[in-house]
């Protein structure tokens, strides 16, 4: 019996997507051999012509070519002695004592599927070294040369080559090396003209043992006994030869491997979709694995050890994704971990000193929150205080202190300037970088401690507690620098973020990798110096700004949020400490990225651009500037000019307006609703959303406080002190629903919306994520049976309460389920017959089925409804947008 979760013929597919795939294939690696790396320059495989020699015309007969050259296109320059064919008489033992015979490769023609790397024209071999695989070894590894049989030519006979034994062949004498298809490659490429991709499913769990070589591998998919299947091929085998070759019918994907270890094929059924889908895991979940293990590696973890690690921590899901049963999967592990050794991660003590190693050890476990002053700041204290003491009596130890202040400033702008420089790539660099900053860090606060020490008698001691914080900003840096350098996917980072960057991305609380923890293209170099940034808003934790970079002649406005790094909302308390994501890694730059990604996935337009960003030393979120007013924006109103009235009720009210722009408006807030609901959102007020009522473009911004583990859609506030507010959607369930948000919905792929989500979300916010995807699905269904479903805003009417789109949005939610009640009480009625036949396991003709069903489903949208009722804030953004609501007016945000 398959799982829940795995495709079958009563099961929904279940899809995966990773938003970094890499949608070229992969380039053929440039792999030189050790004795002609100085001498070959290899072409890719895509533009080398190979030699068109038959082996059987050789087998049978001497080249017919009296002089053939090597290949233009091999990429090997001539190594002056004949070359095998030539005109020339060979050498004989008689007449020439040959030390290295130089042997010229070829492949047959014959041959499609094994040109798992370029291939060198010509190589130099000793006589003695025929008697084993080392000279092959160069171009074919082992993997690879299960697919060819070697034939060495000599003379125009032919001598096949076993494991170093030809005999009859005189080694002294020149020959020609052909590389023919095996006879298991053969037999592979019969065996698959009778082996069609299926065109029925039949997934089953299967024993390990079953599936142990490629072919049988292969054969399961090709039969449709498992969707999909991931080969790993120690050979690097060519993308756009080898695996179309090798397994003709099916669609193949060739991973190349990032640590020079062959690569991984996967497989898939063509004509299936399902089978694609499981392809899309598998695929991610090998990129996975090997990102795991870049990161092990560069905390210093053997290679081996860190890729055995690695296999480990996936082997579960991956034989999950090729149906192994389980008991094979838990043996395999059992296995695995007997062979993994225990190691401890070295540090160089060539690159520390002993004092920093020790603060190193001690740095790991320190967390660092407080945000730092500017250097700027500093270095006009210690201007100040230079001015000051040059200014009084000029005595020689006064004029030293001044010097002094001054070459400390100096030093803060080289500290500066070697934060500011790229992590260097490899972790030995790293080390040596981090260890020149390390000692310009200790060199300045040995300096600044001399200058207080100096000035104790200053008369403004704010200037002195200036720099005794600089001093402490410093002693932090250390540990930030420590933690930047112990961070498991450094490798992963480098050359393509600063030191500062990192160690700021540390202190706010997040795990570096080169997925999320990357600054976006805008940085402060691109700053328009006649546009100063300038303050758009401040809050209780952050001061939000306008920033204007300059991309040629035009300016480019983007709104730059920094990034906490402790959360001191109040909504800890409304949706409970339990629920609420870690304070002291919020990650809310992350939240706003994810709940972007979400909308995109769902193909919503209603997120702005996004992206982390360094500004002024600081990490936080950027973002495009919303266009439009926010939902909150009060006007003169139109009937009464003494009085207000919202922006948006003048807009929307009114039926006769521009219904084009009113139908994109409404169909924004309808998706904002939905997108909250999956997302959890309780802080959409008025104030979070804007309007553009030239466009129609609805746009969402604040997304800080979403996508923590509450696994429904609404609930009362756990703060009692704070009844008002609510856990989830303010709005609670949509009342309605695009029909294109419906589609999406109904079709959505939850583990791919789960695996594109950043790495900081655990499994407990995913799994809450999930659940709400599967009440929305349920309620959209539930939804589309009561009609529900919008296709125009202008024309559409509620079934039960008959009314248009701007009454049914704005009226009350009691009156809505008294009416819906009403309504499913008198349909009960009609169809008791019915709906007695359907407890009772009776037959019902498909009319009569249909219609019980969606009685069932109209009784779960009033259960939905119901809720609404009692904990919905608003009853819709559209009610949000056109009433200002005085409950709202004298709340204080949390």
């Amino acid at each position: 019996m398959i799982p829940s979760g795995y495709p079958s013929g009563n099961q929904p597919p279940v899809r995966e997507f990773k938003k970094d795939f890499v949608k070229s294939p992969p380039v053929v690696p440039q792999t030189r051999s050790s004795s002609v790396a100085e001498r070959v320059a290899y072409t890719s495989l895509a533009d080398r012509n190979i030699d068109q020699v038959a082996t059987d015309n050789y087998l049978a007969k001497p080249s017919a070519s009296s002089d053939q050259p090597p290949s233009p296109d091999s990429g090997i320059e001539s190594v002056g002695e004949a070359s095998p064919g030539s005109s020339k008489s060979p050498p004989t033992a008689a007449n020439k004592i040959i030390d290295q015979t130089v042997v010229q490769l070829r492949l047959s023609q014959a041959f499609k599927g094994g040109c798992l790397k370029p291939l060198p024209s010509e190589i130099k071999i000793a006589p003695d070294a025929l008697n084993d695989t080392a000279w092959l070894d160069q171009f074919l590894s082992k993997e690879d040369q299960q697919w060819v049989d070697v034939v060495l030519i000599q003379e125009g006979k032919a001598y096949p080559w076993v494991m170093g034994q030809t005999p009859g062949l005189d080694p002294l004498q020149e020959f020609t090396t052909v590389l023919r298809p095996s006879q298991a490659y053969q037999t592979i490429i019969a065996k698959q003209t009778k082996h069609p991709v299926s065109k029925n499913c039949n997934y089953q769990w299967f024993d390990r043992s079953a599936l142990k070589s490629p072919e049988q591998q292969a054969l399961s998919v090709y039969q449709g006994k498992r969707p999909a299947a991931a080969l790993e091929f120690p050979s690097t085998l060519d993308p756009r030869i080898g695996s179309a070759e090798l397994f003709p019918g099916l669609v193949t994907r060739v991973l190349e491997n990032p640590f020079g270890q062959g690569v991984t094929v996967i497989l898939e059924r063509g004509n299936d979709s399902k089978s694609t889908e499981y392809a899309n895991r598998l695929e991610a979940l090998v990129k996975k694995e090997w990102h795991q293990a870049q990161a092990d590696i560069a905390r210093g973890v053997p290679k081996d050890v860190a890729l055995l690690h690695s296999q480990i921590r996936n082997l579960q899901k991956r034989g999950e994704l090729e149906l192994i049963k389980p008991d094979c999967i838990r043996q395999e592990i059992i296995h695995a971990r007997e062979q993994l050794s225990v190691y401890n991660q070295s540090l160089s003590p060539a690159q520390l000193t002993p004092d920093q190693l020790a603060a190193r050890k001690q740095a790991i476990a320190q967390r660092v929150t407080k945000r730092f002053n500017q250097p700027g700041a500093t270095q006009q204290q210690l201007r100040s205080l230079s001015t000051h003491t040059q200014g009084s009596k000029p005595l020689p130890g006064k004029m030293g202190k001044g010097i002094r202040a001054l070459q400390a400033s100096r030093m803060i702008s080289n500290y500066e300037q070697q934060l500011a420089k790229e992590i260097p790539i490899g972790q030995e660099a790293a080390e040596q970088t981090a260890k020149l900053i390390l000692t310009s860090n200790e060199k300045l606060q040995k300096e600044l401690s001399k200058i207080i020490r100096e000035h104790t008698d200053h008369p403004d001691k704010s200037k002195i507690n200036s720099l005794e914080n600089k001093i402490s900003e410093l002693r932090y840096d250390q540990l930030l620098l420590f933690q930047v350098l112990d961070s498991p996917a450094l490798t992963s980072i480098a050359g393509k973020i600063s030191w500062q960057a990192a160690m700021e991305f540390k202190r706010v609380g997040y795990d570096l990798n080169d997925e999320l923890t990357l600054p976006g293209r805008w940085t402060d170099q691109f700053l328009d110096p006649d546009n100063p940034p300038r303050k758009l808003g401040e809050g209780k934790e952050n001061t939000v700004y306008l920033l204007s970079y300059k991309t040629g002649n035009d300016t480019v406005k983007r709104v730059f949020k920094p990034e906490p790094a402790v959360d001191k909302s109040g909504y800890r308390s409304i949706i409970s400490p339990e629920l609420y994501h870690d304070r002291y890694h919020p990650n809310l730059t992350a939240r706003n990225l994810a709940t972007g990604e979400i909308a995109r996935l769902l193909g919503m337009n209603v997120m702005p651009d996004m992206s982390f960003c360094e500004h002024n030393h600081q990490i936080g979120l950027e973002m495009e500037l919303a266009s439009g007013e926010s939902a909150n924006t009060m006007v003169s109103s139109s009937t009464d000019p003494t009085k207000e009235e919202k922006l948006g009720y003048q807009e929307l009210v009114d039926e006769e307006g521009n219904w084009e722009i009113k139908n994109k408006i409404f169909s924004g807030l309808a998706d904002l609703e939905l997108l909250d609901a999956i997302c959890a959102q309780p802080d959409r007020h008025g104030a979070n959303f804007f309007i553009d009522y030239e466009t129609g473009k609805v746009t969402g911004i604040d997304n800080d406080t979403c996508l923590y583990p509450f696994r429904d859609i609404i609930a009362p506030s756990a703060d009692s002190g704070r009844a008002a507010w609510r856990k989830g959607c303010r709005v609670g369930y949509p009342r309605l629903m695009t029909r294109k948000s419906y589609d999406r919905l109904q079709e959505l792929d939850v583990e791919l919306l789960c695996e594109s989500l950043p790495a900081c979300f655990d499994r407990n916010v995913k799994s809450a994520l999930k659940e709400r995807i599967f009440l929305l699905q349920e309620h959209s269904w539930a939804l589309s049976c009561a009609g529900r479903i919008v296709d125009d805003w202008e024309s559409w009417r509620d079934r039960t309460t008959k009314e248009p789109a701007t009454k049914f949005l704005t009226m009350s939610m009691a009156n809505i389920v008294k009416q819906e009640r009403i309504a499913l009480k008198e349909e009960e009625i009609r169809i008791q017959a019915f709906l007695s036949n359907y407890h009772s396991n009776l037959t019902l003709s498909d009319q009569e089925r249909t219609e019980v069903q969606d009685y069932l489903w109209k009784k779960k949208l009033l259960s939905n409804d119901e809720v609404n009722q009692r904990y919905a804030i608003s009853p819709s953004y559209f009610s949000t947008t056109i009433f200002k609501a005085v409950s709202m007016k004298d709340r204080d945000h949390p």
